[in-house]
């Protein structure tokens, strides 16, 4: 029988091993397949309902909360969440109720939220560690609260999704054919932008406001170049998530996790393309 001990105390697993043993690493592999689950599922939908822009633009918005939480010297994830659902429910407002495409409302709210957020910051010359945390991500960072949010998000959205996959799959497929089988598509649209504001802001601890739309979409890019199966793009995406993440921590120690995540996931989605194109000839 192989002593495992002895492997983790010899050569390239010494390190590896004593890193492991350590309670922020155990935290932040934790977080990590936590977020993986949670943005490879809600990613998928995103990607079929061409919504990343209003991911993307979310995160950035959130900003605002997390620049008046610094100024309070308060923690930043709650006001973060309060900033980006209210950001998310106003465009999904206008683009249902105006003649204004969400592409333009986002275009107009995005930049004042993201530029308020700057000029609040302003006023605090201190250091700002949450801060930079949260624009690049730092999942090394991530304290025993931040799993308990994540946790309670992860259940009351996986529960959703489940309980309403049917729904939630046909509106993305196709409005028009969701609202013609008695989807209530107004109400699910409210609801889908409360969930991806929820994730987004739960990932952005991970990979950070600028990178975060990676999490949601390389994966599910992956999933749909692998199977045409609608049913298996979710396990697709979140296996691919899970694999970057657990990549990228192992690089993370000595890199920022935050892009060094992205990079594996992006570099992933390119062999996927690869191996799609391939598989094409054949």
């Amino acid at each position: 029988m192989i002593d495992t001990n002895l492997i983790f105390t010899s050569g390239l697993f010494s390190d590896i091993g004593l890193i492991l043993q350590q309670s922020f690493m155990q935290r932040a592999i934790l977080a990590g397949l936590l977020v993986a689950v949670l943005t490879g599922v809600v990613g998928v939908f995103v990607s079929l309902r061409k919504e990343s822009f209003i991911a993307d633009s979310t995160a950035h918005a959130s900003l605002l909360g997390v620049a008046i939480a610094t100024l309070l010297s308060t923690q930043a994830l709650l006001p973060a969440i309060i900033v980006g659902v209210c950001f998310s429910v106003l465009v999904t407002f206008f683009k249902r109720r105006s003649k204004i495409d969400s592409d333009s409302v986002i275009g107009l709210l995005f930049p004042f939220l993201f530029a308020l957020a700057v000029i609040i910051i302003s006023f605090d010359t201190g250091y700002r560690p949450e801060l930079t945390s949260y624009l690049f991500g730092n999942l090394l960072a991530i304290n025993s609260n931040d799993i308990y949010i994540t946790v309670i998000i992860l259940v009351l959205i996986l529960g959703f999704v489940i309980f309403k996959f049917k729904q939630l799959s046909l509106l993305a497929i196709s409005e028009e054919m969701a609202y013609t089988r008695g989807v209530r598509t107004a109400v699910y649209d409210y609801i889908f932008a409360v969930i991806v504001a929820l994730t987004v802001i739960v990932a952005v601890k991970l990979a950070g406001v600028i990178l975060v739309t990676s999490l949601l979409i390389s994966p599910a890019v992956s999933a749909r170049l692998l199977s045409p199966n609608f049913r298996l793009l979710i396990p697709i995406s979140v296996a691919h998530n899970i694999v970057s993440i657990l990549i990228g921590l192992m690089f993370g120690i000595n890199f920022p996790t935050g892009p060094a995540i992205v990079v594996v996931s992006t570099s992933l989605t390119g062999l996927v393309f690869v191996y799609s194109l391939l598989r094409r000839r054949n």
